[in-house]
């Protein structure tokens, strides 16, 4: 056996502590005997420094925990015995950039693509009815989607009339699929959605179907007209909850006066706004807030040629577009990774490269090695390429010294802080309601909370139950990944988001007021790197504390470095292949 295995950590370490917890079950390891015993019905978290041996008990299934250097035992107790003994490599790595986030992104880089190539165009603005704007207006154009000249999907994007029970509506239709490496393992997405707009008054949506199928798991999202309002079903493994929305802010009118706007061409840095429509999202109309950037001179086939600079903006997140004097776009960027291509259909739908891996390709290297992410203490960084975007900070992440896009930061393990941050009435109740995806108030979730942590008075207490059930409890992989937690709940793996979004529901559901937030995280997979992460933050009462169920920690370590704390904050998009970061120092890890 080689150092830190399971018989040589038995023989140092085990037993003397295990036989200090007291009189149990038996337990053989490398030849020797080990008395596991829980000293009460409490979830006990023991940290020993001296023999780096953490255990854990829970009420509800009694595991034993025992994690020596890589390896983790895990011990189920069943009638009294010892039901079974698996070794698995402890900590697994769950650093993950979820595709699912960036579909909507990609359905509003086509809507204004679409758009563009008519704007730009110097067509015909003479007022038209709307019947007439699609007819003169129908499409299908085809993309390539990539990440550093990586092909991983494609995307096609339609306008057409059409009839529907013997009436005349528009239909938008927009169709993507891929698949990718992430972690090594593959994984595969498809996204379709249909949306009928009216073609009386200002052409208001009538109908919408979306379908998303991710790794095997599908939802369907349909809205259909009720009065002056929407129902929307959601069907999912997790089963079917209906929900009165809104009629969406997105018309085909909007759609023209975008046009319209566009079509000046409008003088540099002048702005637009308009909305699309976001099904998944609690608040369904999502604004977006177009900038003309000017021209700039390019060679294309041979000849000097000038091309519109277009931006979109959508919740922070920033999309630049390329287009050709006659409206034909050239490339639309995302960050500094993410490219879309305009081309032919059969170009398009060609297969992506085989041995991409998503994680590495976003990933951030760095020039030194910090051991063990979760002995550090403490972290300085020097950040480059950040932008103008703001950075979260509180007692465990401070700004030393900023000068333009590059800023120096400071950070610690989480702890408590000198000076409580209670949140008001209202920040409570918004941290604690149900979403569309956070479904806390589910009968299922809410009964899975009071399986794990009812009777527990103690929120951090609380909490540390909530994040080591999911720990033990869900398998994690990056080709599983999910919509809602309910979802997560039923499949019981998925990678950092999906157990994030899971424990934020039974926290809510708990009584304890949660969030996701995201940014990156120190890891050493053979290259020291930060990659993207997702983790929880719960309040306490007196103030936010970090909760990462990847990592089972409740206090996360200083290699959480985080970069948002609003699930509707996409501005650390824009960060994606700019950021750059360099250690300063550091303690702990090593």
């Amino acid at each position: 056996m080689g150092e830190g295995e399971p018989s040589a950590a038995c023989e140092k370490i085990c037993c003397p502590w295990l036989t200090w917890l007291g009189n149990g079950p038996s337990l053989s390891l490398g030849g020797r005997r080990c008395e596991i015993s829980p000293t009460d019905s409490r979830m006990i978290p023991l940290n020993l420094t001296t023999s780096n041996v953490q255990h854990s008990t829970l009420n509800v299934q009694r595991t034993y925990r025992l994690e020596v250097g890589r390896w983790t035992l895990n011990v189920e107790r069943s009638g009294g015995f010892l039901g079974s003994l698996q070794a698995v490599p402890a900590r697994l790595v769950a650093l993950s950039f979820r595709m699912k986030n960036i579909l909507p992104i990609a359905i509003a880089l086509f809507v204004l693509i679409a758009v563009s190539k008519q704007a730009l165009g110097a067509i015909d603005t003479a007022p038209t009815s709307l019947r007439a704007y699609v007819e003169n207006n129908q499409r299908r154009q085809a993309y390539g989607v990539y990440l550093k000249n990586h092909k991983f999907g494609w995307a096609i994007d339609e306008l057409r009339l059409h009839r529907d029970e013997g009436k005349e509506v528009a239909v938008s239709t927009f169709e993507m699929q891929g698949s990718f490496i992430s972690g090594g393992e593959k994984a595969r997405f498809e996204d379709r959605s249909v949306t009928h707009f009216d073609l009386t008054g200002k052409g208001q949506i009538i109908y919408g179907e979306e379908r998303t199928m991710e790794d095997g798991n599908e939802v369907t999202r349909i809205a259909v007209r009720e009065g002056d309002a929407m129902v929307l079903t959601t069907r999912s493994g997790g089963g079917e909850t209906k929900r009165r929305i809104p009629v969406p802010k997105e018309t085909l009118q909007s759609i023209r006066d975008l046009e319209a706007w566009l079509s000046g061409p409008p003088k540099k840095g002048a702005r637009f706004q308009s909305y699309s429509t976001s099904w998944n999202e609690e608040k369904i109309d999502t604004k977006e807030v177009y900038q003309y950037r000017g021209k700039k001179s390019i060679l294309w086939g041979g000849v000097r040629t000038s091309l519109h600079l277009v931006d979109v903006n959508i919740e922070g997140m920033v999309v630049a577009f390329e287009v050709l004097p006659d409206g034909t776009p050239l490339k639309g960027m995302l960050g500094g990774l993410f490219e879309l291509r305009a081309e032919e259909e059969p170009i398009a739908r060609m297969p992506g490269t085989a041995s991409f891996d998503m994680l590495e390709a976003s990933a951030i290297k760095v020039d030194k090695d910090l051991g063990d992410p979760a002995k550090l203490e403490s972290l300085t960084l020097r950040i480059t390429g950040f932008g103008n975007r703001t950075m979260p900070v509180s007692h465990r992440q401070r700004i030393k010294s900023r000068r333009g896009q590059t800023l120096t930061l400071e950070l610690s393990r989480d702890r408590p802080a000198d000076k409580p941050v209670p949140l008001t009435s209202a920040a409570r109740a918004e941290f604690l309601k149900p979403t569309p995806t956070i479904q806390s108030d589910d009968e299922a979730l809410r009964n899975q909370a009071e399986e794990i942590a009812g009777g527990e008075p103690d929120v951090l207490w609380k909490a540390r139950r909530l994040q080591t059930w999911i720990y033990t409890n869900v398998r994690q992989t990056t080709a599983a990944n999910a919509s809602s937690a309910l979802d997560v709940l039923r499949n019981r793996a998925g990678d950092c988001t999906e157990l994030t979004l899971l424990f934020v529901a039974l926290a809510r559901a708990a009584g304890i007021p949660a969030r996701e937030v995201g940014g990156v995280m120190y890891v050493n997979e053979g290259t020291p790197l930060f990659g993207w992460h997702a983790w929880a933050e719960i309040h306490d009462g007196r103030q936010w504390v970090g909760v990462d169920p990847t990592w089972n920690q409740v206090y996360v370590d200083a290699a959480h470095l985080k970069l948002s704390e609003d699930s509707n904050d996409w501005a650390w998009v824009n960060l994606l292949g700019r950021m750059k970061i360099s250690v300063v120092q550091f303690s702990g890890g090593n």
